[in-house]
């Protein structure tokens, strides 16, 4: 857990910093690696652990310690922020970003309720209809893998239209998707999944690069609020929600939980502009301002 936190903030930061313009599809682009590796998980472990065994799970750390040493040898990992005389990163030192990033944060956090929790009992949800632990893997990896396709996709978006619509507007049409899912049967069904999924998720790279724009000398403490900071916050929703789901059912949970990002959508209408050609870009206002 502490090497997670420790490890997104400076790498998303890193990966909006070697982006330049394109800080929302960069960091968009970092993305999908990690949350394709989540997408496609559930399609491969049952398999694993029935014909390998979970005693040698241990031997899946290979490819990423493989990765890890790649990294260190080739990837830049230096903050240009460090090396140029730049202010000792504080809450403090946020100045007129705070605002903005409150925002931010408070909409990574609403989402995220949903987001969090719709994938977590989705899984409980299918076993409860009967599914085993390999069919079980199928709705979870359309989930996760529409997501990380939503995310590239907005992500290249953010950078050629103002990207705060993009936000609110995907927040806003995944409630509808994600509710027929829950309420259809079928291919159809999987279908809404991948809609609402992809839309509800899409959000991801947007939200991180809006926060790095307001505060550009501190991309990494920006980064960890609507990153891990908010994903944390958001976690202990996990316990209420299951609260509800033993008193009056997975599905009913499921379907008043889904209704939440068109609240997530009202409080995204007041996130800060910003973004690519469409927007206007809060780099250097924030700095004049600092």
């Amino acid at each position: 857990g502490f090497g997670v936190a420790a490890f997104h903030p400076q790498v998303f930061s890193l990966a909006g910093e070697l982006s330049g313009d394109r800080r929302a599809f960069g960091i968009a682009l970092f993305i999908f690696g990690g949350t394709m590796g989540l997408g496609v998980t559930p399609l491969w472990m049952p398999y694993y652990a029935e014909q390998i065994g979970l005693d040698l799970l241990p031997l899946v750390t290979i490819p990423g310690i493989l990765f890890l040493l790649a990294v260190w040898r080739w990837i830049p990992l230096d903050n240009p922020h460090l090396s140029d005389g730049a202010a000792a990163v504080s809450l403090s030192g946020l100045g007129p970003a705070a605002g903005g990033l409150a925002i931010i944060t408070a909409v990574v956090v609403l989402r995220s309720v949903t987001g969090l929790g719709f994938g977590f009992f989705l899984a409980v949800l299918s076993k409860e209809q009967g599914m085993g632990a390999a069919a079980i893997g199928i709705p979870l990896a359309i989930y996760n893998i529409s997501g990380v396709v939503g995310a590239l996709l907005f992500g290249y978006l953010a950078d050629q239209v103002k990207p705060k619509p993009l936000v609110w507007g995907s927040l806003a049409m995944s409630a509808p998707a994600l509710y027929a899912f829950l309420h259809t049967d079928g291919s159809m069904s999987y279908v809404a999944l991948a809609i609402g999924g992809g839309l509800l998720l899409s959000s991801n790279s947007i939200l991180v690069a809006l926060a790095q724009d307001l505060a550009p000398k501190q991309s990494g403490l920006a980064s960890s609020l609507p990153l891990g900071f908010s994903w944390g916050l958001a976690s202990l929703a996990l316990g209420p929600i299951g609260w509800f789901a033993d008193r009056i059912g997975i599905a009913e949970t499921l379907s008043w939980l889904v209704l939440l990002p068109l609240v997530t959508a009202v409080v995204a209408l007041f996130l800060p502009p910003g973004g690519g050609r469409g927007g206007s870009r809060r780099v250097e206002r924030v700095e004049s301002e600092s």
